[in-house]
């Protein structure tokens, strides 16, 4: 059973990296291989927090990969574990934002926010390292504490994306969508900060679910 599990978690990463690796690519590499239209997003790719959970979430299942790969066994260290659970609610956060906030914006073009790359970082690659982390991911024996570290990475994003944004009103007032990547400044510079409070909310919220799931498995 173990060299099973091991297999599994082992195979699931390599799907995950190959998924965020087509994902981004296809995007700094402008590959359209469904339809001629480009990305929707003024900003470049890797200051989006799209374009950074896919780089993010690729990197760790390359991490996750070789190390069990090195040590033979499915268990992750725990360091290697928290910064996987982290990232996975962080492209859950990209998934939920497409879904919930950019394609009602974008109206009667939505389905452009899954096409080419995008249908990878927007879709694919959120989804499947939800289903990797739920499915193949063995049990944890950590405390739920762990899923505060999550507050880390979005407040550091949080802090670039409000810097960027507001080191750069035009004379009128206005900010570019090319450094207000998501048009969150429209509402002021208050309503934006809570707006990054609640993702920072959502995203430990995701992150204890995924933890209470985990910690419902059956020990190896």
């Amino acid at each position: 059973m173990g060299k099973r599990n091991w297999y599994l978690a082992w195979t699931s990463d390599a799907l995950l990296l190959i998924s965020s690796v087509l994902g981004v690519s296809a995007v700094l590499g402008g590959w359209k291989f469904m339809s001629d239209y480009g990305r929707m997003s003024e900003a470049p790719f890797l200051v989006t927090f799209t374009g950074l959970s896919n780089l993010l979430i690729g990197v760790v299942a390359f991490l996750c990969l070789l190390t069990r790969l090195i040590k033979k066994e499915a268990r992750l260290p725990s360091w290697l574990f928290v910064t996987r659970m982290i990232f996975v609610a962080m492209i859950m956060v990209t998934f939920l934002v497409t879904a919930v906030y950019l394609s009602p914006s974008v109206g009667p073009d939505w389905w452009k926010l899954y096409i080419n790359g995008s249908l990878f970082n927007h879709l694919i690659t959120p989804v499947w390292a939800v289903l990797a982390f739920l499915l193949f991911e063995p049990r944890s024996l950590l405390s739920y504490r762990c899923a505060f570290f999550t507050f880390v990475p979005m407040g550091i994003y949080g802090i670039f994306y409000l810097i960027r944004a507001y080191t750069h009103v035009g004379p009128d007032g206005t900010i570019s969508l090319f450094y207000d990547i998501y048009g969150l400044a429209r509402w002021g510079l208050w309503a934006t900060i809570g707006i990054f409070f609640a993702f920072m909310a959502v995203s430990f919220l995701l992150c204890l679910l995924l933890f209470f799931q985990n910690s419902r498995k059956k020990p190896d």
